[in-house]
């Protein structure tokens, strides 16, 4: 439990487990001074490794100048509500390497900017309920990302090096899941059975 989960200037996040439950932002880096909506030179967040999952009724992830993403896994189960989203950089934003699943509100959706790996945005036309099966399959049917979401969800990002931007990538709902769960993403997922939700460009973005 906790309002703020990390916060500081610089977040250097290397290894290790990490869960987070805030009830505002679960990762924030600010330095304190500058006004939420600047963008502070400051203020760098970084993850290089490790396993780190968020559960934050704010922000999930928010740095108010660089966020990066270099290795490791995380997993986001960012806001409900529209004002706040599961990932928020008012600098730049990229993915270079790891996995990314960030699932939230559509309000004030940010995604990896350029120079990051492939990436997808999916919004689906309605908030899908808590314990909702979400699966990514590229063109062939094969499964790259799983996720039971633990709360009401309009908004996932993926981020895997295996995407392919400007390619085209299918979300289901339904099917099943197996395997061991990182903060509801698991290592098994099948669509068989499952509802084709949307059909999704790699690398365009959606909303803010």
């Amino acid at each position: 439990r906790s309002v703020e989960g990390l916060e500081a200037t610089k977040i250097n996040l290397t290894g290790g487990t990490i869960t987070i439950t805030a009830s505002d932002d679960g990762i924030n880096g600010s330095d304190g001074v500058s006004n939420a909506n600047a963008n502070s030179a400051a203020v760098v967040v970084t993850i290089s490794g490790g396993t780190i999952v968020v559960n934050a009724g704010g922000d999930g992830v928010d740095s108010n100048g660089t966020l990066r993403m270099t290795g490791g896994t995380m997993v986001v189960n960012g806001p409900t509500a529209s004002n706040n989203g599961a990932l928020d950089a008012n600098g730049t934003f990229t993915v270079t390497g790891g996995k990314l699943l960030a699932a939230g509100s559509s309000g004030m959706v940010v995604t990896p900017g350029t120079g990051s790996i492939g990436w997808v945005s999916a919004t689906f036309g309605a908030s899908q309920p808590a314990g909702t099966l979400i699966h990514l399959a590229n063109s062939s049917g094969t499964v790259l990302f799983s996720f039971r979401s633990s709360k009401q969800l309009q908004n996932v990002v993926f981020s895997l090096n295996t995407i392919t931007n400007g390619q085209s990538y299918r979300v289901y709902t339904g099917g099943s899941v197996s395997g061991t769960s990182t903060g509801g993403m698991y290592t098994g997922g099948s669509i068989s059975g499952a509802t084709l939700a949307l059909t999704v460009t790699a690398g365009v973005r959606t909303g803010r």
